[in-house]
């Protein structure tokens, strides 16, 4: 299981970008995030060994004055690595639940594209309620890599999340 995310340097809640890849990388899925090589350099020595840092120039920073990464560079990368399934997810989303609820979503990913609604809460879990507006995680499998084509959306910008569907 893999999971590519962009984390943002300025994230007004920042530890929960790292709360997030922890409950990610504790549910056995391997974390990468996409940055351009300046974030990478400046954001890497804050978070652990196991998160894997991936330089990419695919970025919309002369569209939107920061180098927000384009979709397509996770999917091409996918693509690229010939991984059987990968999931884009914003990274402030804490996974919950057992890894084997996540595996199961992966494998289903074969009969197409798996979309999460993450659920908003101020200080407690059982007190939350989902989110409607917008989609925050999709699971992709490798058969349907090939329908995406080259686009001007970002993650972190709107709309990216209304594309991928």
């Amino acid at each position: 299981m893999i999971a590519v995310t962009s984390v943002s340097p300025s994230h007004k809640n920042g530890s929960i970008q790292l709360t997030a890849l922890q409950s990610w990388h504790e549910r056995g899925i391997k974390v990468y995030c996409f940055q351009s090589p300046s974030e990478v350099d400046f954001l890497a020595p804050h978070y652990p060994k196991w998160v894997n840092w991936i330089k990419t120039y695919r970025t919309g920073e002369k569209t939107f004055k920061a180098p927000y990464v384009h979709i397509n560079a996770f999917i091409d990368w996918a693509k690229v690595n010939d991984h059987e399934s990968f999931m884009i997810i914003n990274s402030d989303i804490v996974m919950v639940g057992e890894a084997s609820r996540y595996q199961e979503l992966f494998k289903h990913s074969q009969r197409g594209l798996i979309v999460f609604n993450r659920e908003d809460y101020d200080s407690d879990m059982a007190q939350s309620k989902r989110y409607d507006y917008g989609m925050d995680a999709f699971i992709f499998h490798k058969s349907f890599y090939h329908i995406y084509p080259q686009g001007v959306y970002a993650m972190g910008q709107t709309w990216w999340d209304f594309w991928i569907p």
